[in-house]
């Protein structure tokens, strides 16, 4: 069966080409990504960014 064109992978890269945006103008400079990795490149205040605390009850 084909995949349809709106799945969980092609979501997943859309969400990330937005918050890498999102978080380029947060920071104010340019950013080195590692798409294997989905960390930023020796950017520790980039990186703090990526996996923020989710409010109560939500939890993974």
């Amino acid at each position: 069966m084909k995949k349809f064109a709106l799945n969980e992978v092609n979501g997943h890269r859309s969400c990330t080409l937005v918050n890498l945006g999102k978080i380029t103008l947060q920071t104010g400079r340019v950013l080195h990504f590692d798409p294997k990795t989905q960390r930023f490149i020796k950017d520790d205040e980039a990186n703090s960014y990526v996996s923020q605390p989710m409010r109560a009850p939500w939890k993974i």
